[in-house]
């Protein structure tokens, strides 16, 4: 699995990806197309298997990732943060937002018993 160029697929996102091999489960793990200095997390490993390249992505927490950003490695970012399909398509406003969530003023027409 060399690295792997496509398109996302998702209605609305349309960006390009990557794969990796998850270092963990060996499921694939889409990345962003290039690293992100800012928001990566994800450490690209090439290891060869079997006499064929693998790609594996390795996720970074704490210490190894402050490491990492402080070595200056190129860290790539999990597509599912950034697919803009997973994004609200027009969220509301804060000021409109707070004046609907207000009590009315109006009395209820509901009847308790």
């Amino acid at each position: 699995m060399a690295d792997l160029c496509k398109r996302c697929e998702k209605k609305g996102c349309d960006a390009e990806i990557t794969f990796a091999l998850s270092s963990s489960t060996r499921k694939p793990l889409p990345l962003d197309r290039y690293p992100d200095p800012g928001r990566g997390t994800v450490r690209k490993v090439l290891t060869r298997e079997h006499g064929e390249e693998v790609v594996y992505g390795q996720v970074l927490h704490g210490t190894a990732l402050h490491t990492a950003v402080a070595n200056g490695e190129q860290l790539y970012v999990i597509h599912f943060n950034t697919c803009l399909a997973n994004r609200p398509l027009n969220p509301m406003p804060a000021h409109l937002r707070s004046a609907f969530s207000r009590p009315s003023t109006r009395p209820s027409r509901r009847r308790f018993r």
